[in-house]
Order: C-alpha cells, then sequence, then structure tokens
C-alpha cells in the first residue's frame, strides 16, 4: 500500500533538481516515511552529473514545513519561486 509519493524536477543539462512534492498520506504522517523517502531522493540525486544542490520550496505560514527540510540539512535561499521560499541542500 502506497503512503505517499514523491515529484522531482531533474535537468541534468543545466543542470538543476528541485523537488516539487513530497507527499505522506496524513494516516502515515510522523512514523518516518518522509524522512526515509527524503534520504533516498538525496542519495539518488547525489549520483546524478552534475548534481551539487537539491532545491525544494516551502509556502511560509503556520505549519510549513520548513523545519523537517531543515533537519535534513536544507538551507534558506534569498530566491523566491510562485511565491514560495526556495531552500536549497549542498552536496
Amino acid at each position: 500500500e502506497p503512503v505517499g509519493f514523491v515529484m522531482l524536477y531533474i535537468d541534468e543539462k543545466k543542470p538543476k533538481f528541485f523537488l516539487w512534492r513530497l507527499m505522506i498520506a496524513s494516516e502515515h504522517q510522523g512514523k518516518g516515511y518522509g524522512y526515509l523517502a527524503m534520504e533516498l531522493v538525496i542519495d539518488n540525486v547525489q549520483t546524478l552529473p552534475g548534481a551539487n544542490e537539491l532545491l525544494t520550496s516551502y509556502v511560509p505560514g503556520e505549519g510549513n514545513p520548513s523545519p523537517f527540510y531543515y533537519k535534513l540539512g536544507f538551507e534558506e535561499t534569498d530566491e523566491w519561486e510562485d511565491g514560495e521560499k526556495v531552500l536549497k541542500l549542498s552536496f
């Protein structure tokens, strides 16, 4: 039974690697699936040619996922994309 999904934008020509979505079903949240999924995503992206960072974004406000991403090593950037704050994980 799937507990969630991940959507990645991968452009090896630029190169650019962007986590568009990480969704875990509400009944499965808090069980470590999101963290495990992100570890797998990070490990996979690091193997791609030209990959030296992974970007993601979030909508600021109460209950946003930034603490989750900070725990994984993501850092704030000065960038915004479509009203969302961009975070970066450097390899």
